[in-house]
């Protein structure tokens, strides 16, 4: 049997949303009562054989087993990558989320050639259709705030796929179609820019969602995706970029009259930015503009953000920000508060704001409370398996293990048990 590439086996993982461990967890299940090696072991052989390629027949038929691909499939029939086009994506009967990126792009320049005019012999879209293909992409972008990468990422990428083919023969609902799009593909995008912390997948998705923001005309959509890249930028190790972005999503948000809470979300973007750069009077000016948006008469639509943003998310953003400056125990009162107001049912968020607060005692010198926090992180990640969150939690952990706490020993254990079952 001949060797299947990386690229392959990585197309393959991310079609179903699976990360590196869960792909592992899937293997062991798919080998049953047969001898594997332990977790991580089986993780770090996942790692270099998408780095390289893999040899074994045995493994290629877990992972046909475990993704619910026949082994005498045809190779040529695997999940396409990121080059794929919109033509072999008709040939294809499950949508691969690699390839819908570059199927939107192609989308995207044919509706911008023919002006958003209908096509003959196809389905149109309707007054109400286009409101409940609204109100779905508005769900998924609601239960962000609290639902797991891997079960979201695949009815998010299976969304933009039907918008993708509902767009050519929209009519006059082409611009709402094509903004459905920007705002599934800014959805995918984060999804896997912060939960699944695979910034090179993510990227195509941005970019995807500017381009439909542009060509419908979204303000709203445009500043939203801005402000993504800035964290795109700024987490993926160039903050002064990050800003730069921030900056000009504040700027679109000031000069169109886009909804107040997004606007406030984008300022509190800002803050962070200029918290991370060390510069505490922008900061602070950002947070004030975020507060003052907030502040004034919603209007009845929903925003186009993702998940939530409320003025308790705005505390734990100036927690988060005076954190970054340093300012700890101003950090500790503003995190607190936070949690005391942040909904339950906003599980990421509060599951940031406890990272957070954690980071904020350790660095006051309170391994207790910090384990303390980290712990109650840990237990958010269980179920939303975002690996950034992660990342930091095994972080913290590293500072706080030499203290040797009976709490931080229970972090290590907690930390084990989570990494076990991802």
């Amino acid at each position: 049997m001949p060797e299947v590439s990386g690229e392959t086996l990585r197309a393959w993982r991310r079609s179903r949303g699976w990360d590196v461990p869960e792909m592992a967890r899937r293997l062991r299940n798919a080998a049953g009562n047969d001898t594997m090696p332990v977790h991580d072991a089986l993780v770090r052989m996942i790692y270099r054989w998408e780095r390289l390629s893999l040899r074994t027949e045995r493994y290629e038929l877990l992972y046909r087993a475990a993704l619910g691909h026949p082994p005498e499939e045809d190779e040529d029939q695997a999940p396409a990558t990121a080059t794929a086009t919109a033509g072999n994506r008709a040939g294809s009967s499950r949508h691969d989320f690699l390839a819908l990126p570059a199927n939107a792009s192609s989308l995207l320049d044919m509706l911008g050639t023919q002006g958003g005019a209908a096509q003959p012999y196809r389905a149109r879209i309707d007054s109400e259709a286009a409101e409940g293909l609204t109100h779905v992409v508005l769900g998924y972008r609601q239960v962000y705030r609290s639902a797991g990468a891997a079960s979201l990422l695949g009815p998010v990428c299976g969304t933009l796929n039907l918008l993708s083919e509902l767009a050519p023969p929209a009519g006059a609902y082409n611009d709402v179609v094509v903004s459905l799009i920007g705002q599934a593909g800014s959805l995918a995008g984060v999804i896997l820019m912060l939960d699944q912390r695979d910034f090179s997948a993510s990227r195509p998705y941005l970019a995807i969602a500017a381009r439909a923001a542009r060509q419908s005309g979204a303000d709203e959509l445009m500043a939203i995706t801005l402000a993504c890249r800035a964290f795109y930028s700024a987490y993926g190790g160039d903050p002064p970029d990050g800003l730069a972005f921030a900056r000009e999503a504040l700027a679109l948000a000031g000069r169109a009259a886009i909804h107040p809470q997004t606007h406030g979300w984008v300022a509190a973007v800002a803050s962070e930015m200029h918290a991370t750069l060390g510069d505490e009077a922008a900061c602070m000016r950002a947070l004030e503009i975020s507060s003052d948006q907030l502040s004034r008469p919603m209007p009845p639509g929903p925003w186009k953000g993702i998940g939530a943003f409320s003025e308790a998310k705005l505390t734990a953003y100036r927690g988060a920000d005076l954190l970054r400056l340093g300012r700890y125990r101003e950090a500790r009162a503003e995190l607190r508060d936070a949690l005391a107001h942040l909904d339950p049912a906003l599980a990421k968020h509060r599951c940031t704001a406890h990272i957070d607060l954690a980071d904020a005692y350790a660095q006051d010198g309170e391994p207790a409370e910090a384990a303390r926090h980290a712990i109650s992180a840990l237990d958010i990640i269980a179920f939303t398996r975002h690996v950034d969150n992660l990342r930091r939690v095994v972080a913290l952990h590293e500072t706080l293990r030499p203290s040797g706490t009976a709490l931080a020993r229970e972090l290590g254990s907690r930390l084990l048990e989570v990494r076990a079952a991802s």
